[in-house]
């Protein structure tokens, strides 16, 4: 982890406020929905995440979206992501990963907040470290309530992009605040302070074995490709 400086005036208060009031969405339960509880046609059938949909209630589903426009891009996007939703689904190679170790991926670990999620845009107002021109951007907040876990894994990544990852906590460290990348556990840091991954695709994960919540916002860029179309 490369230490890039602190940007604590960067936050706006009412961000800083938001970000600490939202509870956020439970992970990992809503990951196995993430893409569907973004989309207003598969949301429609996500009443409660913990429930999987009968194979009737997935049939209705496929033959509603075929019968819909395909021009349409939210019919589109629910047509390329309805498979979250199918009974059948097998678990991905990282949540099949955490259930072989023995977690339980219908959990608590952990909560998420995107910019569907909050009432703000960081990029109406981009960081100033961040280069973020022809780049695509995407930004999330991980929070962690003292007791939560985010088992160490790695994000995937395509090679034929370039991508830098940045780490910057809006809480500031205390004991039991562990973030660990590799071998290295990251302490003593202050909100607002930021760190870019040297290596993208480098193992990492975090507990709070504190007494006060922790939220980290991620910003990850890309450099694409002419050839790669990323929506």
């Amino acid at each position: 982890m490369k230490y890039i400086g602190n940007f604590f005036n960067w936050i706006k208060p009412e961000w800083l406020n938001e970000v600490i009031t939202h509870p956020g969405f439970e992970m990992p339960k809503h990951s196995l929905r993430n893409e569907a509880r973004f989309n207003p046609i598969l949301k429609s059938y996500i009443k409660d995440v913990d429930r999987v949909l009968s194979q009737q209630e997935y049939d209705q589903l496929i033959t509603e979206l075929d019968a819909m426009d395909s021009n349409d891009n939210v019919v589109r996007h629910a047509r390329i992501h309805s498979n979250y939703l199918d009974p059948k689904r097998k678990l991905d190679e990282e949540y099949g990963m955490y259930h072989d170790a023995g977690y339980d991926v219908w959990a608590d670990h952990f909560r998420l907040m995107e910019k569907f999620d909050v009432s703000f845009d960081i990029l109406e107002d981009p960081p100033p470290f961040l280069d973020w021109k022809d780049k695509h951007i995407t930004w999330w907040f991980s929070k962690m309530d003292p007791g939560h876990i985010m088992p160490m894994h790695i994000d995937k990544a395509d090679p034929n992009i370039k991508i830098h990852k940045y780490w910057m906590p809006w809480t500031n460290y205390e004991k039991g605040h562990i973030f660990m990348v590799e071998d290295r556990v990251i302490t003593d840091y202050r909100a607002g302070d930021v760190f870019m991954f040297e290596n993208p695709g480098a193992w990492h994960g975090a507990v709070n074995i504190g007494h006060s919540p922790r939220a980290i916002l991620q910003i990850t860029d890309y450099k694409i490709s002419r050839n790669l179309d990323i929506v």
